[in-house]
């Protein structure tokens, strides 16, 4: 599946965050990256889970960028490509 265009940066008050919503059967699951103070680092997360899941399937790319998520929000460093070992 192509990841490169799911997903956008939402406004939560004074903060921004990353946000992908994908469906799965009739349900709809979310993902959301860290708030952010700006709307370009929310960007940039938003890429880095779009990298996570890089030429992969649906079901294993969201759960690609479900880890990436968590990592972010963690305060690890954004991906610029991913990959599942």
């Amino acid at each position: 599946m192509d990841f490169s265009r799911v997903g956008a940066v939402e406004e939560d008050g004074p903060s921004y965050c990353a946000h992908v919503q994908l469906r799965d059967g009739s349900k709809k699951r979310h993902l959301r990256g860290p708030s952010r103070p700006d709307k370009q680092s929310a960007q940039e997360d938003l890429e880095s889970m779009r990298a996570a899941a890089s030429g992969m399937s649906r079901e294993d790319g969201f759960a690609a960028m479900k880890i990436e998520a968590d990592e972010l929000k963690a305060g690890k460093a954004p991906k610029e490509v991913g990959f599942i070992e």
